[in-house]
This record gives structure tokens, C-alpha cells and sequence, in this order.
């Protein structure tokens, strides 16, 4: 190949170096989703397999009581991870249409949520304490996008506590809107980046995307709702989320 070629070539491809670290962390997230629902179809799958003859063995009255309580913890622990699966599914499948809205109950997307992102929590040494005031109305929303919404707010908390921490969820109706508080109490978002934080790629984290925060103001938008922020150096961050209710 003539060298011009060749020179010109290279200017067209480029090299993964001209890209912004997270726009390419988001390039690789958008790759990952894509290939996602097979693996967790191929996963549940096997789920069901050991699940069912688990569940078909412990039926068995000749098996000791010491093994047949093991294999109700088999049965419990995959009935488990089939819902972490179908939460999961739920996320990362392209919807085919608009989204359905209805009536959610805000504090089980909050579980939902806080069940997907155990083990970032555990390896964290998180403290996680959940307030759901027993009178919160329903959300009128979409339960995939809600789900998201949360996931990205709690995603963010944890990477703001790497070494462990309290965050803090709490759910309550206010004046005709339903508010979701997370807070955690790390380092806070420096002053220089507040007034950046929901512009795209913009993260005071490593391995962060800079577009979670733009997400879920974007989900919390989509059905007439809004989406706050206050931030202290060294006491941490909080992010209230109103939303309609049903």
C-alpha cells in the first residue's frame, strides 16, 4: 500500500488514545449491554436446572434433615439469583417499545436496587440503612427506568464511600410528590466540579463514567420529575429525587 494511503488510513481509524477515558469506559458498557441478554438468558437456564432438581430431591422423606436443609438453601439462593437476573435482564434488554407506566412502589425498587449492588456494598463495608415511611405514595412511572434511576444514585454513593461509610435511602410523600433521598457521608464533590456534574464525561472518579448522574436526572425528567444535589467537602453528598405520584 502507497504510503499517502496508508497515512491517510490511520488519520480515518484513529487510535483508541484519541478518545476520552470515559467516553471509551461508556463505548465498553454499550458493547457489554449488547451481549448481555444471552449470557443471562444462557444463566437462568442453568438456574432453573439446578433449582428444579434441587427442589425435586428435598422431596425425597428417606434424605437426612441435615441434607434436606441444605437443599432448601440451594432452592432459596437460586430462587434469589433468578430474580437478580430478571431485574437484570430488565436493564440491559433494548425496550421495544414506549415505556409502560404505572403504578410502582418506590421502597421495592429501592431493594431491587440495593439486592443488584450487594457485593460492591459488602466489599465496601457499607452501612446501609433504609427509610421507607409507611405512607409513601405509589410513583406513577416506569418500574425498568425507576429501577435504573436508583441504581445510578446508588452506584454513585458507593463509589463515594471506597473505604466504607453510611449510606443512607429514604423514601416519603411531600406535597402531592413522591421523594427519594440517597446520601452518603464521604468526601463530598469538589467546588470546582459541582457546576460541571451533569455535563457528559465529567467524574472526580478513576474508573467513572461521568454520565450517571445525567441519567437519572434525565429518567427523573421524563416523567415530570426533578432531580437535586447538595454536597459538603467532607461530610459527604446527597441527591433528592421528586417524582409525580399515582
Amino acid at each position: 500500500m502507497p504510503m499517502g494511503r496508508r497515512a491517510r488510513r490511520k488519520e480515518i481509524i484513529g487510535t483508541t488514545s484519541d478518545l476520552p477515558l470515559p467516553l471509551l469506559r461508556a463505548a465498553q458498557w454499550a458493547t457489554i449491554g449488547g451481549i448481555m441478554p444471552g449470557i443471562i438468558h444462557d444463566l437462568n437456564n442453568t438456574l432453573n436446572t439446578v433449582v428444579g432438581f434441587a427442589d425435586l430431591w428435598r422431596t425425597d422423606a428417606r434424605l437426612p434433615s441435615e441434607l434436606r436443609s441444605d437443599l432448601d438453601e440451594i432452592v432459596r439462593a437460586g430462587l434469589h439469583a433468578r430474580d437478580l437476573l430478571a431485574w437484570l435482564r430488565e436493564l440491559v434488554e433494548v425496550p421495544q417499545s414506549e415505556p409502560t407506566i404505572g403504578k410502582v412502589v418506590l421502597s421495592e425498587v429501592c431493594e431491587q436496587a440495593l439486592a443488584l449492588l450487594a457485593t460492591p456494598i459488602r466489599r465496601r463495608h457499607l452501612q446501609v440503612t433504609l427509610h421507607h415511611h409507611p405512607q409513601t405514595p405509589l410513583v406513577r412511572g416506569c418500574h425498568r427506568r425507576l429501577l435504573m434511576l436508583v441504581l445510578c444514585l446508588l452506584r454513585n454513593a458507593c463509589d463515594a464511600l471506597p473505604d466504607g461509610g453510611n449510606l443512607i435511602v429514604r423514601t416519603y410523600g411531600d406535597e402531592g410528590t413522591v421523594v427519594l433521598e440517597v446520601e452518603d457521608n464521604g468526601e463530598g464533590i469538589p467546588e470546582a466540579v459541582q457546576k460541571q456534574l451533569f455535563e457528559p464525561f465529567v467524574t472526580t472518579k478513576p474508573s467513572g463514567t461521568g454520565l450517571g448522574l445525567i441519567l437519572a436526572r434525565t429518567l427523573a425528567l421524563e416523567i415530570g420529575g426533578a432531580l437535586t444535589l447538595t454536597t459538603q467537602a467532607g461530610k459527604g453528598t446527597k441527591v433528592t429525587v421528586r417524582l409525580p405520584a399515582a
